[in-house]
């Protein structure tokens, strides 16, 4: 009897190491700060593509706020064409942080596009935030800007 609860006692205290060590592992993973662009067609889910183009309604930066508290997404949408052929550029884009801050950068500019021959401009990137940040700012050829629209 006495070898029986020596084999449980060590089999509960095997599995409580076991859980402990996956759980930290799971944890250290979800506790970095990753910045990914993703190609809105086959890399989001339906919910997410809907809800990212509800609240694109023209050409602009926004951020909308997933289901998961530490996943946004910044779009920069410039797939509306003005009535001289130009349409929004995007390059240049880096994703910061420094202490409750983040900060992000990008550059933007007009290219003119022949009618009907431009390349649509929305580019999404998925931010994955290892803390939680208090604010976040962002700046467009290297001055403070706004969001067009921020949703979630």
């Amino acid at each position: 009897m006495r070898k029986k609860s020596l084999c449980l006692i060590t089999f509960v205290s095997v599995l409580v190491i076991l859980l402990t060590i996956i759980n930290t592992i799971n944890n250290a993973k979800q506790n970095i700060f990753t910045t990914e662009k993703i190609n809105i067609d086959p890399a989001l889910d339906e919910k997410i593509k809907y809800a990212i183009n509800q609240l694109c309604k023209g050409n602009g930066v926004y951020l909308f706020n997933s289901e998961e508290s530490h996943v946004v997404y910044f779009i920069l949408d410039g797939t509306h064409v003005n009535s001289y052929g130009e349409a929004l550029c995007f390059s240049d884009v880096k994703v910061e942080t420094k202490d409750d801050l983040i900060m992000i950068y990008f550059s933007e500019g007009l290219k003119n596009y022949p009618f009907g021959k431009y390349p649509e401009q929305k580019l999404v990137y998925k931010i994955t935030k290892d803390k939680n940040y208090n604010y976040i700012k962002i700046f467009k050829n290297g001055e403070e800007t706004h969001f067009d629209g921020i949703g979630g």
